[in-house]
């Protein structure tokens, strides 16, 4: 079964909890991730079928939220959710996506995986991070740059803070 998420971000915690509450007892649905990203905001990552989401989407309509659905997630992304480990890149050239909001992140790398040959080795949304998304690639230059230009023709330049191609990274760097 393709996996579908529905991304929320939530300008107030408590209204957040609330919201997600009654998403989750209303539909078959699967909580990756809830945490807070920054004073004041909350970020979830429900997991379901691909009409579970578009369920919570027409729910979420009720709620003041950013709300952004993915269809046919690849799977690396759902499992760097769930382990939330980092790793070092595999390839010596790296590429580092930083968008305005987390959620826009997740549509960038799950952009550049179903459409290009790069790796997602990194993939930063926890607190700290003020509701920004940081994702990091790594392949091939001809890889990263394609990766780079479907990403930027699927997300609004405004929703991009910066997008930096590091060739033959220092993978120390990276600890």
């Amino acid at each position: 079964m393709a996996i579908s998420l529905a991304l929320l971000q939530f300008k107030n915690i408590s209204l957040g909890y609330f919201s997600v509450d009654k998403l989750v007892k209303s539909t078959p649905v699967e909580i990756l991730k809830i945490s807070n990203i920054c004073p004041g905001a909350l970020f979830v990552v429900l997991s379901g079928s691909e009409s579970d989401i578009a369920n919570c989407e027409t729910l979420a309509k009720n709620f003041d939220c950013i709300f952004q659905k993915i269809d046919n997630l690849n799977e690396d992304i759902k499992n760097l959710i769930k382990s939330n480990k980092k790793r070092k890149p595999s390839y010596n050239n790296v590429a580092i996506i930083e968008t305005k909001k987390c959620v826009d992140a997740f549509v960038a790398a799950d952009t550049c995986l179903k459409y290009t040959s790069v790796e997602l080795f990194r993939f930063d949304y926890q607190i700290g991070l003020f509701g920004k998304g940081v994702v990091f690639i790594s392949g091939g230059i001809d890889d990263i740059n394609a990766a780079i230009e479907k990403i930027e023709a699927s997300l609004n330049k405004d929703k991009i803070t910066n997008i930096a191609l590091i060739p033959a990274v220092d993978k120390s760097i990276f600890s």
